[in-house]
């Protein structure tokens, strides 16, 4: 059983186990997901009707939820199926310095830079219109390689924000590509994808 939601930018899928029957795809929306993990306690049981569904969460209680017509992207089309960097690090660390940063960022753009050289992770915000920067750099716990990256600050804060782990391994292959995020490298039931930034080329001081 595998669920999927996306707001065009941040996307999270998650394995939720084996589930019995054929294979089904449903759109759903946000508020009917909360209602099915607060009221089912062992199972699930789904009935199709021709304008709803109907989601049986036993002991004689039922949800009724009417069916989203709109189409639903391919979002295994934009899972990268290669991603050979890795950069491994503290959740927490790396938190703090996201929460700090985010005061001087370009509150037209909220871009971020993230750079990864030899064993330091460096995250810098600048914003232009007033002159501002900041630079906060933590040791990674490992790395296959250096990069550098651009994302928006609060698409990454939400995304690893709400993630419960105390590591980070992040998985890249291009600064243009999606990037992953998972809590544990051996993890494979979560798959937490963001979007990248594109950079411009760096000038003669290296910015």
């Amino acid at each position: 059983l595998e669920s999927c939601a996306t707001d065009g930018h941040i996307m999270k899928v998650l394995d939720h186990g084996k589930s019995e029957g054929e294979d089904y795809e449903m759109i759903v929306n946000a508020r009917t997901i909360d209602l099915i993990a607060q009221g089912s306690k062992k199972g699930l049981k789904i009935f199709e009707m021709d304008d709803h569904y109907r989601f049986h969460l036993g002991k004689g209680l039922n949800l009724i939820s009417r069916k989203v017509s709109l189409k639903y992207p391919s979002y295994k089309n934009v899972i990268p199926d290669n991603c050979p960097e890795k950069v491994v690090f503290d959740h927490s660390e790396f938190m703090k310095m996201i929460k700090s940063c985010k005061a001087f960022t370009d509150k037209e753009t909220n871009l971020v830079k993230v750079d990864v050289t030899g064993d330091m992770l460096k995250v810098t915000a600048h914003n232009p219109h007033i002159e501002i920067s900041w630079t906060g750099q933590m040791k990674t716990n490992m790395s296959t390689g250096n990069c550098r990256f651009g994302f928006d600050v609060t698409y990454l804060d939400r995304l690893i924000g709400n993630m419960k782990t105390d590591r980070i391994t992040w998985k890249h292959s291009h600064p243009e590509r999606a990037s992953l995020f998972c809590g544990r490298d051996d993890d494979d039931t979560t798959i937490n994808l963001l979007m990248p930034i594109r950079l411009k080329e760096r000038n003669e001081d290296g910015e």
